[in-house]
């Protein structure tokens, strides 16, 4: 998170450094199991990516995936806390 904090402070406005960026703090926020915050910030990559890809771009398409798969990891998640309670 610090990284990233450094580079929306940059006076250089680099939207592919700070979409991958969004990216790995995503990742890293998934596998802490705090989902909701990674779809955030894979959201905020994506968004990044947006202002300099076409919106049918591949990797976009990819990183929307992702969000999806993190959603419904989430809902999974939801779902077997409720049958616990």
């Amino acid at each position: 998170q610090m990284a990233l904090e450094v580079q929306l402070g940059a006076p250089i406005d680099d939207n592919q450094m700070i979409s991958e960026t969004y990216f790995n703090l995503s990742t890293a926020l998934h596998r802490l199991n705090r989902l909701t915050e990674a779809i955030q910030a894979c959201q905020n990559g994506v968004d990044q990516l947006s202002k300099f890809l076409p919106s049918d771009h591949e990797q976009l398409g990819e990183k929307r995936l992702f969000i999806e798969i993190l959603k419904r990891r989430r809902q999974s998640k939801s779902l077997v806390k409720r049958s616990d309670d």
